[in-house]
């Protein structure tokens, strides 16, 4: 598990083309583990900005194409997740959130999103004792769920209004010279205001929907979780999909409602975007050697090399030989 770089460290990332390693960094600031899969096509661009407070920790980002992310949250730690923006729902967790939508995450949970293009969020994270605290003490809900399964609560306008101000001007100073991230007190102070600003949310958002449970998760998100388990574990990034419903126990048929219902994609395009961005990972981390982007293609189910390579650049904006030059 990764764990949470020294308080007062900022990573601020704007990126013209995504290098999924710079998740990793973040990654160790934030201390949870995501994995990405870039869905939309085009070359992606957005933000993603973090920094680590004493005890808390905060995440801002914003992504220009369609991206599915899976992410395992810190093992003693409750997140906040809010979509500050969203032109197209974001679906987490088998359920739709719209902008200035809030949902909670517990320690260790484990979770799956797709983010649509152009959308951008929030998360905010503490330890868990200080959630529960903090929870003991809210008067408009006072039976907040347990934060897991992603309860789903509509926030209050001036509530919401306040909390924006207070991430822009964070967002502005972590972006400025002063270097105040360094400062113990400012540490202290801003992370004073993000608590009271984030609970102050909860204190006054409407429940809409409580959490799922593992044992009752929609059906479709479970189908789609499953598939994937089973390719990771059988290293098969292209399956055929006959065995793959076998193994699986559902039909055909179930298995494409399942993907178009989760991601919006049929099951094999799925499959065929995932291998792309395993290749363009591996590629990323490697140094130019001849034939190496046919091996990987290869490796990762491809067989029509000039086929891979024209939808290698539709999805991502680059032919394979610039990702692997780093340009």
């Amino acid at each position: 598990m990764a764990h949470p770089l020294p308080a007062g460290r900022v990573a601020l990332y704007s990126f013209e083309q995504f290098d999924p390693r710079l998740l990793d960094e973040s990654a160790l600031l934030v201390g949870d583990r995501p994995r990405h899969v870039q869905i939309s096509r085009g070359p992606l661009q957005g933000q993603a900005d973090q920094i680590q407070f004493d005890k808390c920790a905060l995440r801002i980002g914003s992504l220009s194409q369609t991206m599915k992310i899976e992410v395992e949250f810190p093992r003693d730690r409750a997140t906040f997740g809010l979509a500050l923006d969203a032109r197209q729902p974001i679906r987490l967790l088998g359920k739709s959130f719209a902008s200035h939508d809030l949902t909670l995450f517990g320690p260790g949970e484990e979770i799956d999103a797709l983010f649509s293009a152009g959308s951008r969020w929030v998360t905010f994270n503490l330890p868990l004792e200080d959630f529960t605290q903090e929870t003991a003490v809210i008067s408009e809900n006072p039976r907040v769920p347990v934060p897991r399964g992603g309860p789903l609560f509509r926030a209050n306008e001036q509530s919401l209004t306040r909390l924006r101000g207070l991430l822009q001007r964070v967002e502005k100073l972590m972006q400025g010279p002063l270097q105040l991230s360094g400062d113990d007190q400012w540490r202290r102070n801003v992370e004073r205001e993000l608590t009271n600003g984030f609970f102050g949310l909860l204190d006054n958002a409407t429940l809409l929907e409580r959490g799922h449970t593992e044992a009752r998760l929609p059906s479709a998100r479970r189908v789609v979780q499953e598939a994937e388990a089973t390719l990771d574990e059988e290293e098969a990034p292209i399956p055929p999909i006959a065995d793959l419903c076998r193994k699986l126990g559902v039909s055909r048929r179930t298995l494409e409602r399942a993907f178009q219902d989760a991601l919006g994609v049929s099951p094999s395009a799925y499959f065929r975007i995932r291998a792309l961005n395993a290749v363009r990972r591996k590629l990323l981390t490697m140094e130019p050697e001849p034939g190496v982007i046919a091996r990987l293609a290869l490796d990762q189910g491809f067989w029509h090399l000039s086929r891979f390579a024209q939808a290698y650049r539709a999805q991502f904006g680059e032919r394979p030989v610039d990702t692997l030059r780093g340009r």
